[in-house]
């Protein structure tokens, strides 16, 4: 893969992790238990982890890091909006987002990791997407346990 190619990847990728902060920011807002906020803020902080290793390395790439939207990344951002406006203060809907939130980053590593990289680069975006799997996975397990246990409250769901 050419550097222009690897520069145009990171900085895709650094486009998702910076919609996921925000998402998850979002969420953390609207989220009406305190555990589930908690998470949200937490995963939040690490999208922003995230976007400055990606940055880092791109700029030793030699590139310009953008933080601009994409337009796949702004109809996502207004659906999910839209979708917590339906359902303020659900903390089912809530984990539903993080959820697809977290698919939509899934589908942009996978999509890097299908790049032929740097192995440099494709070291970091395998622990990046790594991380962000299990972090899925925890989300979408609430999910489910929330779901089951109806009407019980994210604060009951034990870990």
């Amino acid at each position: 893969m050419k550097n222009q190619d690897t520069i145009r990847t990171l900085n895709e990728l650094i486009r998702v992790v910076h919609d996921g902060e925000r998402g998850f920011a979002k969420c953390a807002r609207h989220a009406r238990s305190a555990r589930l906020s908690r998470l949200f803020e937490s995963r939040a902080g690490e999208c922003a982890e995230f976007r400055a290793e990606l940055s880092r390395l791109l700029q030793e790439l030699g590139g310009v890091p953008d933080e601009g939207r994409s337009v796949s990344s702004a109809l996502y951002r207004r659906w999910v909006d839209l979708r917590v406006a339906l359902n303020r203060e659900d903390d089912a809907a809530v984990l539903e987002e993080g959820e697809r939130g977290e698919d939509y980053a899934l589908e942009a590593y996978r999509n890097a990791l299908d790049e032929h990289l740097p192995e440099t680069v494709r070291s970091l975006l395998l622990r990046q997407f790594e991380r962000t799997m299990a972090n899925h996975e925890r989300i979408r397990r609430l999910r489910s346990l929330l779901s089951q246990r109806a009407p019980a409250t994210a604060t009951e769901v034990q870990h």
